[in-house]
């Protein structure tokens, strides 16, 4: 153990550590990102069009696609555009907050993804506690079939869908390419397809639970009723690296006894039943089984989900979901929006509750995106487009946050144009992480004194920092109390040999003497020798 004298705080000067690398500054970054010395971590920049209250939230994106700098899942402070944590590099799917067991954790996928126009993967779905530790990791094995003749994937979950339900178990998206009659639309009897299949599995176990398969309900589902023709961007069903996506499933909820899919090419939310059978749909075009009212048309449209969760049979409900609009055969013409509607199963009736999006600054995202609705208004990600936008309860646009390259409009807003940076989902949720890694800190000297940086990524709970230093590895004393400042924080200290960093946690300052807070055994740094850059 090495003694501490407790001085009072002879601090030169503290500030953020945040450095923007400004686009086409370094390799292949076509938008500013975040550079910091503790940690190697490149997040975007964020740009901001209007602040709404954070209420303690924060922004859960996993930037991906051609011209993303980084691909991780990322949470980023709504109050400063800085980063929070940074996750695994590599793609993060439907990155964000859920609960399991009782308590918050994060979840996102990972594995194979192929890029629009095929849109889906192959992978498995990744769940972490709040000291991102990981606590589970789903997998769906079987003899699935992909484009490419021969491939295999040690798991086959799709990228779309990540939905843990009260029960512990998992809703999942996953497809398969297989052959059926394609005459009805012109094809071949034996014509390559891709068939779209929803699974729930528990968790603990990995057992799969039920499983839906939309080619065993074409009476109910027909291949006429896809509006991604036959042929459309060249899959004509020819042969298996042709197959069709005639369904294009992207998200799965329960509801009722049963679930709630979304089939982007059918523009269809479609209720099955605990034994699979088809329902009842709501096609956003004509109605299907229902009657639309004015205004609430939807197309391609993206997270369908159902308030309450599951309402009693006949009992009206809320839908909402990300009404694209837009595809890479049919865009720019309607401008993406969010979307909800009053639900009338008795008298198999639609009504528009509310459509949000800002007419002077319209987007126009062709794939992928979310809508959710929040006490203090609602919030939207436009996916292909790197943008996501705040409104309020009234429906007016509080804030759009950039965070990519993208295709602006003359006049305002935002085209879809050749895959650039995207995030298949963005949200604004709560969090409390507590890493049970050490913060990182590196420090270095020059003749007038000592400059120290420390960061700790994950950990939200941190509001300053204690600096210690002093001629040798035992013999430290405090040289400063600061405040946190951002990701990485800078402090400037005299000169000295060795420095040592510990965190000031909420908790301790609120009740000094609680416990690490779930922190692990302490939030200091390893002793570490400063660099003499003098």
């Amino acid at each position: 153990m090495y003694s501490i004298t407790l001085l009072s705080s002879i601090c030169i000067a503290v500030a953020s550590a945040l450095t923007i690398i400004p686009a086409h500054g370094a390799g292949n970054a076509t938008w500013p990102y975040q550079k910091y010395q503790t940690a190697n971590y490149t997040p975007p920049w964020l740009k901001f069009d209007g602040r709404a209250p954070a209420n303690g939230k924060h922004l859960f994106i996993a930037p991906d696609g051609a011209t993303a700098f980084q691909a991780a899942p990322t949470i980023l402070d709504l109050t400063n555009g800085e980063l929070i944590w940074s996750g695994p590099k590599g793609h993060a799917f439907a990155f964000g907050v859920q609960e399991y067991d009782g308590q918050d954790v994060l979840v996102y996928w990972n594995g194979t993804a192929f890029p629009e126009p095929v849109g889906r993967g192959n992978g498995a779905v990744h769940i972490l506690d709040n000291h991102y530790e990981e606590i589970a990791v789903v997998t769906l094995a079987g003899n699935f079939l992909e484009l490419t003749p021969g491939a295999s994937y040690e798991s086959n979950i799709d990228l779309h869908e990540i939905y843990i339900t009260a029960d512990g178990t998992l809703l999942v998206t996953a497809n398969n390419v297989t052959q059926t009659d394609l005459t009805s639309v012109g094809g071949p009897e034996d014509g390559w397809i891709v068939d779209c299949q929803i699974y729930e599995i528990d968790i603990a176990t990995n057992e799969v639970l039920f499983s839906w398969s939309s080619l065993d309900h074409l009476a109910d589902l027909p291949l006429t009723a896809s509006f991604y023709p036959l042929k459309s961007e060249g899959y004509d069903g020819s042969v298996q690296s042709k197959a069709w996506g005639y369904f294009h499933i992207n998200s799965v909820a329960p509801f009722q006894a049963g679930y709630i899919i979304s089939s982007r090419y059918l523009c269809s939310a479609i209720a099955i039943g605990a034994d699979g059978c088809v329902k009842w749909r709501i096609q956003g075009r004509d109605g299907g089984d229902f009657t639309l009212g004015n205004g609430t048309n939807f197309c391609y449209q993206h997270d369908i989900r159902i308030l309450p969760v599951r309402p009693r049979e006949n009992e009206s409900f809320v839908l909402h979901m990300h009404d694209n609009s837009n595809c890479p055969i049919d865009n720019g013409t309607i401008a993406s929006s969010g979307l909800v509607l009053n639900v009338h199963p008795a008298t198999r009736s639609v009504k528009l509750s509310h459509r949000l999006w800002d007419p002077s600054k319209p987007i126009y995202a062709n794939a992928q995106g979310n809508f959710e609705p929040m006490l203090e208004g609602s919030f939207a990600g436009h996916g292909w487009i790197p943008v996501a936008e705040e409104f309020s309860s009234s429906g007016r646009r509080l804030s759009t946050i950039q965070y990519g390259a993208a295709v602006a409009r003359p006049g305002g807003g935002y085209s879809s144009g050749e895959r650039g940076t995207l995030s298949y989902r963005a949200s604004k949720q709560a969090w409390i992480g507590r890493p049970l890694t050490a913060p990182d800190i590196v420090a270095r000297s020059d003749s007038n004194g000592t400059t120290v940086w420390v960061s700790w990524n994950g950990a939200t709970e941190v509001v300053g920092w204690e600096i210690y230093g002093g001629p040798a590895m035992t013999n430290l004393t405090l040289l400063s109390a600061v405040s946190k400042r951002g990701f990485e924080t800078r402090v400037r200290v005299p000169r000295v040999t060795y420095v040592q960093v510990t965190a000031l946690l909420k908790p301790w300052i609120e009740d000094p003497s609680t416990d690490a807070c779930g922190y692990g055994d302490d939030a200091g740094t390893d002793v570490i020798r400063v660099l003499d850059n003098a």
